[in-house]
């Protein structure tokens, strides 16, 4: 409602939604999705690709959860044997979500015809609400956001789930080809928790206030 609206007043065709699904195994149902949706009006797109800190591609792995429609399918997990516990690896596309919501979204305008009712301000300038749901490449993607500055001058409002299930460890994310910065070795869940905790400590002197809870 802060965001968005009463639900009663608010109108779909006024919201743009992109949702970025790296997995190869839902890219028929996404597309499907945009064109139902296109039907009703909404603005819906598909994006195939995983959210990163560069560029590039990572290996993702299918984990053996398709009765769970894949939901562990991720570049964080730790390696397994090939055909252990589902694990199959996939070479995916990955984009740096701080430069596409800089180049992308940053100077957005709202539609020219606005169908909603919107109170309080709502409506005459656009709001970015984001989920961020990476299954454990969080912890290279959320510190991207915050050090480039997109987070404050982009984003309105973000929400998502930190990783930190033993399965996950060790994690590791490699630096970048060209310039050799960045990369990420989390040899623990204790070590993701610290960082996890350093790393609300910074959001929280960014955007002054963050609340944790079990999004499940």
């Amino acid at each position: 409602t802060a965001n968005f609206g009463s639900p009663t007043d608010r109108d779909g065709r006024d919201i743009c939604a992109f949702a970025w699904e790296p997995n190869p195994a839902h890219a028929v149902r996404h597309r499907k999705l945009e064109v139902a949706y296109a039907s009703l009006g909404w603005r819906y797109h598909h994006m195939p690709f995983g959210a990163g800190d560069q560029d590039g591609t990572l290996t993702f792995r299918h984990v053996g959860d398709e009765d769970k429609k894949e939901w562990g399918f991720s570049a964080a997990r730790a390696p397994v044997k090939e055909g252990e516990d589902g694990g199959v690896e996939e070479k995916v596309p990955v984009k740096r979500l701080s430069a596409w919501l800089s180049q992308e979204i940053d100077g957005r305008l709202p539609p020219a015809k606005i169908h909603g009712v919107y109170g309080d301000g709502l409506g005459s300038e656009p709001t970015v609400v984001m989920k961020l749901d990476v299954e454990g490449s969080e912890y290279i993607v959320l510190p991207d956001l915050m050090f480039t500055g997109v987070l404050c001058e982009t984003v309105d409002h973000i929400f998502g789930e930190f990783h930190f299930f033993d399965e996950f460890f060790p994690m590791s994310f490699s630096p970048n080809e060209e310039t050799g910065k960045g990369g990420l070795e989390l040899v623990s869940a204790s070590w993701a928790g610290t960082y996890k905790k350093n790393l609300l400590r910074a959001f929280r002197s960014l955007r002054g206030s963050c609340r944790t809870t079990f999004d499940e």
